[in-house]
């Protein structure tokens, strides 16, 4: 295996292990709605930035399905790993173009879209899966997932900008 393959694995594997941690030691439970609130959208939508699409979809994917597993929302888990992988392969589309984009303007757009985007789908992802489990009860779910959707963006934008700003981070990030 050559070596940009070995870094692009370990740094998945570190990506999946940073987003179990802050998804699972980060959790606010929603006792209304059987679920609960994290931050670890943040880090799915910094690995799309960093890693890149499929790379990040995995980390995402795994990392946030473990958290759902090791604290008892065995349920969701399934539906987590899906969701968070989507989430990261539309982010990445966005943040793709963000990289070519001519202006800061524009590519601080294309990120944020992209970011948009990513909590669109976790929102009506939790939401389309709930509905067959709780009914019309499921709608409860989405505030949360708003509130957890628009505090992730921030966080995620801030730390894509510390990203892209700094000269020694940069070589991580995937264009």
């Amino acid at each position: 295996m050559e070596d940009k393959k070995i870094k692009k694995l370990v740094l998945c594997a570190l990506f999946a292990a940073v987003c179990f941690a802050v998804t699972r030691l980060i959790m606010f439970p929603t006792f209304f709605t059987r679920g609960y609130v994290n931050i670890g959208d943040s880090i799915v939508l910094l690995s799309a930035y960093i890693l890149g699409g499929p790379w990040a979809a995995v980390a995402s994917g795994i990392g946030s399905a473990l958290s759902d597993l090791s604290s008892g929302y065995l349920i969701y888990a399934p539906a987590t790993f899906v969701i968070k992988a989507a989430m990261a392969l539309v982010a990445y589309v966005f943040y793709k173009r963000s990289f070519s984009a001519k202006s800061k303007t524009l590519s601080f757009l294309y990120i944020l879209l992209g970011s948009v985007s990513a909590e669109i789908i976790m929102t009506a992802g939790y939401l389309i899966y709930e509905i067959p489990l709780y009914g019309a009860a499921a709608f409860a779910s989405v505030i949360g997932n708003l509130i957890q959707g628009a505090v992730s963006l921030i966080i995620s934008v801030i730390l894509i900008y510390i990203f892209s700003q700094n000269d020694d981070l940069k070589k991580y990030i995937k264009k």
